[in-house]
């Protein structure tokens, strides 16, 4: 059961942890003037944009 894994390696993780500190950066400056939903959003936001860029860059073998 073996088997080769031939998917490309590329920076996901790392792009959405990057991804999740913008967006709780902006999430505290977001509650700071009271906006407490567009933190969340702003939040959620970080992460989908961090992981698409992170996927979007390739690994070096």
């Amino acid at each position: 059961m073996s088997k080769k894994d031939n998917n490309e390696k590329n920076y996901m993780v790392m792009g959405m942890c990057f991804g999740m500190m913008a967006g709780a950066v902006a999430m505290c400056f977001s509650i700071i003037f009271g906006h407490i939903i567009f933190g969340v959003m702003c939040l959620g936001f970080g992460y989908m944009i961090g992981m698409i860029v992170g996927m979007c860059i390739k690994k070096k073998n």
